[in-house]
């Protein structure tokens, strides 16, 4: 999909510059019967991000029709310069049909049993969002385990601080007791 307008993630114009410009430039789109010797289509191909995209089985754009294309519409929309669009349309004028106005040979079918179906970058399962969520329940899982393990260390210290100081005071005693029978000896 094209837009002569509208240059969503190329508001420079740097990749409709190194690609799509000279993909319609080869196509020499200002002649009448345009034969051009070489296309750069597979740099263009390269260059383009191709998930997410729609897919269908569907038919050729051209008579007879068959039923035969496995059809791939990439879910963005490049920049084009007026000039090439101006030009595509002048060659879908000539000749004694009406593709200026429709773009393509024949009116669009309904849907019927053709399925299309959303294809995202093989991994991602829904355009990446699957890979944040598992992150996500890592560390949420984690955190937990954190802090239950801190708070039974903190009570185990608490418990074990219970136990100490009543043996410390105990101790406590014993030594003062033994203290003062030493000093009781001492004096005698």
């Amino acid at each position: 999909m094209f837009d002569v307008e509208n240059h969503y993630g190329d508001p420079d114009g740097t990749f409709r510059q190194q690609y799509i410009d000279p993909f319609f430039d080869s196509l020499e789109l200002d002649k009448k019967n345009p034969r051009p010797a070489s296309v750069p289509y597979g740099k263009l191909l390269n260059a383009i991000k191709n998930y997410p995209r729609f897919t269908y089985r569907g038919s050729l754009t051209t008579p007879p029709c068959t039923e035969t294309v496995q059809w791939n519409v990439i879910d963005y929309v490049f920049p084009i310069k007026k000039e090439h669009m101006d030009l595509w349309k002048a060659q879908l004028a000539w000749g004694d049909n009406n593709l200026k106005e429709t773009g393509n040979f024949r009116v669009i079918n309904e849907l019927q049993d053709h399925d299309p179906m959303i294809v995202y970058q093989p991994g991602t399962q829904g355009g990446g969002a699957v890979v944040p969520l598992v992150i996500f329940i890592v560390l949420t899982v984690v955190f937990l385990l954190t802090t239950v393990l801190f708070y039974k260390r903190a009570k185990d210290a608490k418990r074990n601080n219970s136990e100490i100081a009543p043996a410390n005071n105990e101790m406590a005693q014993l030594n003062n007791k033994a203290a003062n029978e030493s000093i009781g000896q001492y004096n005698q």
